[in-house]
């Protein structure tokens, strides 16, 4: 009795979103593309396609950067601010604190505020890292369908020699 082959075909896909400057961006990354199905016309469509993207989250990531540098240094300012609060307080300075007591009192009598920066330097870095992810996927895709590309090329480069191999017998 024979075996029946099976084509297993699993379709993965994967939702990436998150916000930005004001902004909602959603992207659908699909894997299992068949890509012996494509044509040359259609590859290069989708490359150019993976360029456009790869262009856009990689120019957004390096706005998400610089959105993260200021908001560090925005926090290193405020904590800058909070520490010389504490040390113009003669009384605690009296008692010779160490500079972990330091940052614990700074930390007890701001943590609303502390809190909401780091939860900014959270969500920006949950951001960056998604964006690290949709640059790395487009730049694959890229370079995956470029091959495939490449191949096809040399597919017709081949099937056109071996005709022109025969016309000569």
């Amino acid at each position: 009795m024979k075996k029946k082959k099976i084509k297993k075909s699993f379709q993965k896909k994967s939702l990436i979103s998150f916000s930005f400057g004001g902004k909602i961006y959603q992207e659908l990354i699909e894997g299992n593309i068949e890509l012996s199905e494509l044509t040359p016309k259609e590859v290069k469509k989708a490359i150019n396609r993976a360029v456009g993207k790869y262009a856009f989250y990689a120019s957004l990531r390096a706005d998400a950067k610089a959105v993260e540098s200021r908001i560090t240094a925005d926090f290193e300012l405020w904590k800058a601010e909070r520490y010389s609060v504490i040390e113009s307080d003669s009384d605690f300075m009296k008692k010779k604190p160490t500079e972990t007591t330091k940052k614990y009192r700074m930390l007890l009598d701001n943590q609303e505020s502390y809190k909401a920066y780091q939860n900014k330097l959270i969500r920006i870095s949950k951001t960056i890292a998604k964006l690290y992810v949709l640059v790395d996927t487009f730049d694959m895709m890229g370079r995956v369908l470029q091959s495939v590309l490449a191949m096809q090329r040399t597919e017709m480069d081949s099937i056109g020699k071996s005709k022109s191999m025969e016309g000569e017998d």
